[in-house]
């Protein structure tokens, strides 16, 4: 099948995808967007565009559904569905379908930490050596015992604690048979068992090594501390935002539009997922969440990022601790710089168009089994957080969530080229835009 012919058996699914679920691809005055109160700025040939080339990647990959949105300064420009949630039954995938978003929940996970240190029930820098101690935990690095660990090192994945058993570069995390565990943990605490009487990989503070497990740990510390479940922490902040549709992922619990994972045989045919329980990383990637609460979190992190209030769920200090750069997690990706802050990876710059922009990219992605997920945002206006005056309150700057049941694909990249595509557009929208973007 050549593209012509797919993008022909792709229409369909993506009407259907849409218009049976209730929602359209996108509603035509969305695609027109207001700049500084006197600027149309249409994204019609855009959004045609970037839903061609999900409908190719889908092809490409064997992708059997997929979502995309793309909110501008907080208002939604293009939202699409593609495919099916559940293949079997011919099920829609749209923005609403509820899926893992895997390694996102680390987002998530940090933003309740920040909030919950700036309440004062919990200090990133506080020693928990002694409260793991009293839990019966023990944690060492080569033959002696860890004497410094603190919650901004979990966080930042410093702390020295392992990722899967087996997970290498060249696979990642699908093959490691972590991954695919599926027994149940029944508490937190219990969930534990997996890693936490393995040797930390390094003195805690002086690596960077990407973990999972770490935020287990960190999730187990901010039961102690704060005296209440990480299911009830995570109702409350979930609530507290307008987040209705994240939850832990618990497969008995009935969870509205669900959506079936699927994975390839050897011999690249689809096929149903096998059942895994992630019950031993609800914090690190155990939550399911659709498109369209993603999204309202990409819009409330750009709107922390760009607001000057002190009385935000994160604010403005809370915030920029969380982005801080840090050396130890410095890494360069795609010829980017960036960094690992607490449960956010920050690009320092981007190349686009010839020029570089002098902004930051907030983003986080994940995968899961029969899973991908990531959430970008990209910050428009003046930066160092000065974006929103002048502009009541409301977050400057776009936000892009894609969402797929199925591992295959880099979606991450593809969220990337689409942010450029709208950014372009509007820093092309008017003569002030060289000053908008600080582009240099």
């Amino acid at each position: 099948m050549n593209w012509s012919q797919a993008r022909k058996w792709l229409s369909p699914v993506i009407v259907a995808g849409s218009f049976l679920a209730g929602e359209r691809t996108h509603h035509h005055e969305d695609t027109q967007y207001q700049l500084h109160k006197y600027q149309l700025i249409d994204f019609e040939d855009i959004i045609e565009d970037t839903k061609d080339k999900i409908m190719q990647k889908m092809v490409e990959a064997h992708i059997p559904g997929s979502c995309c949105i793309v909110h501008v300064d907080g208002r939604p420009v293009m939202k699409a569905g593609f495919g099916f949630s559940d293949v079997e039954n011919c099920t829609p995938f749209t923005c609403k379908t509820s899926m893992r978003i895997a390694s996102i929940s680390k987002l998530i996970t940090a933003l309740m930490t920040v909030n919950l240190a700036q309440e004062g029930k919990v200090d990133l820098n506080d020693n928990l050596v002694e409260l793991l101690k009293s839990n019966q935990i023990q944690l060492t690095v080569g033959n002696e015992e860890v004497d410094c660990l603190t919650i901004k090192e979990l966080l930042s994945h410093t702390a020295g604690v392992r990722h899967y058993h087996e997970a290498d570069e060249g696979g990642g995390d699908s093959t490691a048979q972590e991954f695919f565990s599926s027994r149940n943990y029944p508490t937190v605490k219990h969930g534990l068992q997996m890693f936490i009487n393995d040797k930390l990989l390094f003195k805690p503070g002086s690596e960077y090594k990407y973990t999972t497990f770490g935020y287990s740990l960190l999730s187990f510390i901010l039961e102690k501390c704060s005296g209440k479940s990480f299911e009830q922490l995570l109702s409350d902040f979930t609530s507290k935002l307008g987040l209705p549709h994240t939850r832990l992922d618990s497969f008995e619990d009935i969870i509205l539009n669900r959506c079936q994972y699927y994975c390839k045989s050897d011999k690249g045919k689809l096929k149903n997922c096998p059942y895994v329980d992630n019950s031993c990383k609800w914090a690190g990637g155990g939550m399911v969440s659709t498109a369209e609460d993603i999204a309202k979190l990409g819009d409330i992190l750009l709107y922390l990022y760009q607001s000057e209030s002190s009385d935000n769920y994160v604010n403005k200090e809370s915030l920029q601790s969380m982005i801080e750069f840090n050396p130890v997690t410095g890494t360069e990706r795609a010829g980017l710089k960036s960094h690992y802050g607490y449960g956010v990876r920050v690009f320092h710059e981007q190349q686009s168009h010839g020029k570089t922009a002098q902004y930051l990219k907030l983003s986080h992605n994940g995968g899961a089994i029969g899973a991908s997920s990531t959430v970008l945002v990209l910050p428009l206006g003046n930066q160092g957080n000065q974006g929103n005056q002048g502009n009541q309150g409301t977050p400057r700057g776009i936000t892009v969530v894609m969402l797929s049941n199925s591992l295959e694909g880099d979606v991450v990249r593809l969220a990337h080229e689409i942010a450029a595509s709208f950014a372009e557009r509007i820093e092309n929208g008017g003569d002030c835009c060289e000053q908008l973007y600080g582009l240099v």
